[in-house]
């Protein structure tokens, strides 16, 4: 059983885990192979805190409207509109609706697709299982994943998420697939001995990532690190601490609405002058009435050289874009990206593995003495058996029905439907 822990003597997320024996880890986190007592188990729970990940205080409702509203133009728009609505209330009041409806609609729809991209990126923390199998008091228990601490020793079978970082010590041909970490679309095969201290993520083989998923064999390890300090909670620190960068789009318009502000600031003011004393001149006027007047005319010049219609036509037109790439599963979270994005013209990646769907397919089907070809993509149980571009049914050629057969019986997976997605349990080979 376990004995106690001195306070500081666990660094999990800083040491090298990897390269030390599995028995010395054991040893340095005070633990055997019969796992922690519970009483240990809620000591360290209270040093060390819950295996969660922190949920980033994202943008509120007010700050994501705010940032749709704080644009030079916007602000243009805006003033008009208040200043024609006082000065001329009987045609003011029309004109200025219609130039806020074009600032209401543009907020609207900046907002939308804000608040939208950062629910999808605050899923991450989804990939966190909520159950795990633990060895507590010498005895094989179900816990909640938050009640895990570094020295819980947990059981690992196909199907499972792995609920922390954990170094592995026991395996029967365990495989995890890490594509949400390393990028690798290959499940790794696992092993117990140690590696070199410089190994990549994706090579340090005696280890188990939170977030990643078992897809054959089974496994036992011993937790060395809980919450933000697991890998997966680095990435979820980095999304928190990501800087916000203008993109050349925002920036062109930002210094498109600065000068027109400044433009037509400059020009009112001068026609507002101008006006007054010719009025006050040549018409006899009072100075008050020549003023109104003024005011009216340069109102009406600001309107005329606001391009109202920019904003709006600039969202629309990103929000199409955006829209097209929802469909295509990515998720943008500020509009103006789309215009950098579009005006990609190299893509540079290390492995096709990085820009898969990490879903494996059958094209082709071999029964020996024909090859039959298979319509569909991924998971979805949708397509076609085809011999020689005509359907078939497998029922109808009993050395194609004796091959799934057989597939049927020696697989050890299942596939399953979650939120509309098809996903698979087990080894999708």
């Amino acid at each position: 059983m376990a004995h106690s822990i001195d306070k500081g003597s666990l660094e999990a997320a800083h040491r090298p885990w990897h390269t030390q024996a599995s028995d010395d880890v054991l040893s340095a986190l005070s633990v055997t192979q019969d796992g922690l007592t519970t009483d240990e188990a809620q000591k360290r729970l209270a040093q060390y805190g819950a295996n969660v990940l922190d949920k980033k205080g994202g943008a509120s409702v007010m700050q994501l409207i705010w940032r749709q509203i704080n644009n030079p133009l916007i602000w243009v728009l805006i003033g008009s509109a208040v200043i024609a609505m006082v000065v001329d209330p009987a045609d003011g009041i029309k004109n200025g609706l219609v130039i806020l409806a074009v600032v209401i609609i543009n907020t609207i729809i900046g907002f939308a697709q804000e608040f939208k991209a950062s629910k999808a990126i605050e899923s991450l923390s989804a990939m966190v299982p909520e159950f795990a199998i633990v060895q507590r008091d010498g005895k094989r228990v179900q816990l909640p994943v938050a009640a895990l601490v570094p020295g819980d020793v947990v059981f690992l079978q196909s199907g499972d998420k792995v609920p922390a970082d954990m170094r592995l010590f026991h395996l029967r041909t365990l495989q995890i697939e890490e594509a949400a970490l390393t990028g690798e679309s290959v499940p790794v095969e696992k092993m117990t001995e140690p590696v070199a201290e410089n190994a990549a993520l994706g090579d340090r083989r005696n280890m188990a990532f939170s977030g990643s998923l078992v897809t054959y064999g089974t496994g036992l390890g011993v937790v060395t690190t809980t919450g933000n300090g697991t890998e997966l909670g680095r990435i979820n620190t980095m999304l928190g601490e990501a800087t916000e960068m203008e993109t050349p789009l925002s920036i062109a318009l930002h210094k498109i609405g600065l000068v027109l502000t400044v433009g037509i600031a400059v020009i009112s003011m001068v026609i507002l002058f101008v006006g007054t004393a010719r009025a006050m001149s040549e018409g006899g006027v009072d100075m008050l009435t020549g003023l109104r007047e003024s005011v009216i005319f340069a109102i009406t010049l600001a309107v005329g050289a606001i391009p109202e219609g920019l904003p709006a036509i600039v969202t629309i037109a990103l929000a199409i874009g955006v829209q097209r790439m929802a469909a295509r599963r990515a998720v943008v979270r500020k509009l103006p990206s789309v215009e950098t994005l579009g005006s990609t013209t190299v893509i540079c990646s290390d492995k096709t593995g990085t820009l898969t769907k990490n879903e494996m397919t059958v094209k082709e089907i071999l029964d020996g003495e024909k090859v039959y070809e298979m319509t569909g993509s991924g998971y979805e149980p949708t397509g076609e058996i085809l011999e020689e571009g005509r359907p078939i049914q497998a029922s109808a050629d009993p050395k194609l029905a004796m091959l799934f057969r057989i597939g049927l019986l020696c697989k050890e997976s299942h596939v399953y439907e979650e939120e509309g997605v098809f996903r698979v349990d087990g080894d999708p080979t």
